[in-house]
């Protein structure tokens, strides 16, 4: 084709595919380092991942240590979520952006975060 001659435009429509989710292993907080070293190492653990920010209202799932003593859960959700704007995952944890949270014991060495877009109705 020469110049001034226009390629016909084609329109594709479909459902977009939605976004899987980021999951990232984080050490646990309050290890021998502090808080300053965990602080440090799960930012690290989060851009490592390489995972993309995530534009809009979001649903985040924290899985922490279960141990073999009992565990008080204090800050450590408030610490995780901090992390995740800090790191740029998500722009912020209120009521606009932070859909849904979820708290669970088990299933991981340290902390586990799962992140989603909000695909549903806040109940």
């Amino acid at each position: 084709m020469g110049w001034g001659m226009r390629r016909p435009v084609e329109i594709r429509r479909g459902r977009i595919a939605p976004r899987a989710p980021a999951i990232v292993e984080l050490p646990l907080p309050g290890g021998d380092g502090g808080e300053s070293t965990w602080w440090e190492a799960a930012r690290c653990a989060i851009l490592n991942s390489r995972v993309r920010p995530f534009a809009g209202p979001v649903e985040v799932s924290l899985y922490f240590r279960e141990g073999k003593r009992a565990r008080v859960i204090g800050g450590l959700p408030n610490a995780c979520l901090q992390l995740l704007i800090a790191a740029r995952l998500s722009a912020a944890v209120d009521s606009r952006v932070l859909k849904r949270l979820t708290l669970a014991w088990g299933g991981t060495e340290g902390v586990r975060v799962e992140i989603r877009s909000f695909e549903g109705v806040a109940k």
